[in-house]
């Protein structure tokens, strides 16, 4: 996954294909988490289920009321770009009365409730990423392995270390 979503698994997973795409001459394809989600949501979704034309909400646990979130269209085109939002009330409602909105993934409870909202039971998981990585492949989308970096929304949660903070609690 290029991303977004943690900080340290983000730097683990890119690093870990890095090596081995270095290490096997392979080519590095990048999905970001994102679009990956709204694709299983698609697979998933009964098309009977629709009442209007459908989009994909993806969305991932941040933190607090934060989440990482996309919209999609039905051919997976984004209609909002990746981004974390800060869940509010109304913040989809100039798309409601269009559209079916299905959405998916571990903070969907974040989403305002209303009738044209419908959460999909729909795992976040690797195995979501093989169709879109078959694509890339066959069209030859590959990323540059020397610069290519993880799709990092928000800074890590991390603080400085006091100054002159002693080594061993005995120090004082």
């Amino acid at each position: 996954a290029a991303g977004p979503g943690s900080y340290t698994g983000l730097r683990i997973g890119i690093a870990s294909a890095k090596g081995l795409c270095f290490a096997l001459n392979l080519p590095l394809i990048a999905i970001d988490s994102m679009l990956s989600l709204a694709d299983a949501m698609r697979q998933t979704q009964n098309n009977s289920e629709a009442e209007a034309p459908s989009l994909y909400l993806p969305i991932l646990e941040v933190r607090r009321n934060d989440a990482y979130c996309a919209l999609y269209d039905a051919d997976l085109q984004p209609i909002l770009p990746i981004d974390c939002r800060t869940m509010q009330p109304d913040w989809l409602k100039v798309y409601l009365p269009k559209y079916q909105i299905f959405t998916a993934g571990n903070a969907a409870q974040k989403v305002p409730i209303a009738p044209q909202i419908k959460i999909l039971p729909t795992p976040h998981s690797a195995r979501n990423m093989l169709r879109l990585a078959e694509k890339r492949f066959s069209e030859g989308k590959f990323e540059p392995l020397a610069q290519f970096e993880p799709l990092y929304i928000k800074p890590p949660l991390a603080t400085q270390a006091r100054h002159n903070a002693p080594l061993f609690l005995s120090e004082k």
